[in-house]
Formats: C-alpha cells, sequence, structure tokens
C-alpha cells in the first residue's frame, strides 16, 4: 500500500489521480492551486486523511466509478466549484471529520447513484450550498453541523438518503429543501435560525419520512408545503418560535 506524506502538489491539471484497483495513504500533504486536487475513479479505495486541499480551480476531491475511499480529517477550501463532488455508479465511500468551507458552489454534491456515508463535518459558508443530493443519489448523513451556507441541505431528482442528527443552523436560504421525487428519511435533525423555512417541501409526488425533527426559530415557517404532496411520514416534529409561523401548506 503506497503512501504519500508531506508533499506540496500544486498547479498541476490533477494533482494526485488514483484508478483502477489501487489503495495508497495520503496523508498531510498540501494540495493547492491544480485544476482538481484528487480524483478517485474506478474501483480504488484510498486513505485521505489530514490533508490541506485549498484554492483548486475545480473541485477539491472527484469521486467517480465504484471507488470507495476513505475520506477523513482533511481541510478542503476556497475552490471554485466544489469541495467534494461524488459522481458515483454505486457506494461513494466515507466522509468523515472534514472542514468544508468557503467554496464558491457547494460543500458535498452528490450525483448519479453515489451513496456515501457522511459523518461528523462540518461544512460551513459555502457560496451555493452546503449539501446536494441529486439524480438518484443517496447514502446516509449523520452528526454533521452545517452552518451558514447559502442553503443548508437540498434532496431533489429521485435521491433517497437518510439524514438524521445533523444541525442545520443559520443558512442564508431553507435549512432543508425537498423537491421532485425525492424520498429521503429527515429524523432528529435540529434545523433553526435559518433564513427561510427550517423544512420546505416541493414535491411532485408523495413520499419519504420526516420524523422527530426540531424546527426552531427560523425567518420563514418552521414546515411549509409548497403543493399537494405529503411525506409518507410526517410525526413528532417539533416547530417553535419560526418568524412566518410553525407550519405552511399552500391553499389551506
Amino acid at each position: 500500500r503506497g503512501k504519500l506524506h508531506a508533499n506540496q502538489i500544486s498547479s498541476n491539471n490533477i494533482g494526485v489521480r488514483i484508478s483502477g484497483s489501487s489503495d495508497p495513504v495520503l496523508t498531510d500533504n498540501d494540495l493547492l492551486n491544480n485544476k482538481v486536487a484528487i480524483t478517485i475513479n474506478e474501483s480504488a479505495k484510498s486513505l485521505i486523511r489530514g490533508n490541506r486541499i485549498k484554492g483548486n480551480k475545480q473541485d477539491g476531491i472527484h469521486v467517480s466509478g465504484t471507488a470507495n475511499p476513505l475520506i477523513d480529517g482533511n481541510m478542503l477550501t476556497e475552490h471554485r466549484r466544489d469541495g467534494i463532488r461524488l459522481e458515483m455508479e454505486k457506494g461513494g465511500g466515507t466522509l468523515r471529520n472534514n472542514q468544508i468551507t468557503y467554496n464558491n458552489e457547494l460543500g458535498i454534491l452528490l450525483i448519479s447513484s453515489s451513496k456515501p456515508s457522511i459523518e461528523k463535518n462540518k461544512i460551513l459558508s459555502n457560496s451555493q450550498g452546503g449539501i446536494h443530493y441529486r439524480e438518484n443519489s443517496g447514502g446516509s448523513c449523520q452528526n454533521n453541523e452545517i452552518v451558514k451556507n447559502k442553503l443548508g441541505i437540498r434532496v431533489a431528482n429521485n435521491a433517497a438518503p437518510r439524514i438524521w442528527e445533523n444541525s442545520i443552523k443559520q443558512n442564508e436560504g431553507d435549512g432543508i429543501e425537498i423537491m421532485n421525487k425525492a424520498k429521503p428519511k429527515i429524523n432528529k435533525n435540529t434545523v433553526s435560525g435559518n433564513n427561510g423555512d427550517g423544512i420546505s417541501l416541493i414535491l411532485d409526488q408523495s413520499g419519504g419520512e420526516i420524523t422527530n425533527n426540531q424546527s426552531l426559530r427560523n425567518r420563514g415557517y418552521g414546515i411549509s408545503f409548497l403543493n399537494d404532496n405529503r411525506p409518507t411520514s410526517l410525526i413528532n416534529n417539533i416547530t417553535n418560535g419560526n418568524f412566518e409561523g410553525d407550519i405552511f401548506e399552500e391553499g389551506i
């Protein structure tokens, strides 16, 4: 298992490319001003830990194919596109304990069939949003702090992640936005102090679950339904102190 430790890698098209079935360890490196800092594709694994990934011209880390990395304890900041972009045929590995901040688009983007575990990350001040699930993506999102982004979490298209026990606060728009035919399971999150609604649903068909969440002191509504479609399960949510009101149902 090869190791890449304490290097400075800058001004390349791709800083580090991990492909095939390789399984390297990357620790304590500085990856600066590349087009993309790290790409992981095909069936590669890899441990990406404790690196400083800053100011690259597209994404900090781009994962595709059937790769299965562990991305742990890195700083990813100030990229022109996304901090981490996952474009998987299946799977997606684990994203844990990372600080993902000040990226020009999204903190984390999941498209295609990406289904990683996203846990204990701090996702702060990303210009277009914290985490966006699109297409057929899913997986789990647990115990993250998602703060001061344009939007906290968006779940769109046919995405169906499990989103639980996160702190989603002080974002410029909604805390959680669910739209199209998405069917997430939203459970035990604290959604507070956002400038839009705490949880907003704009569904083309009914589905998903919203249970045991606290939606508190948001500038919009605690939970808003912007058409007639509803989650399959909507129980035990606490909405309190929201400026526009605790529940909004269009047409009612």
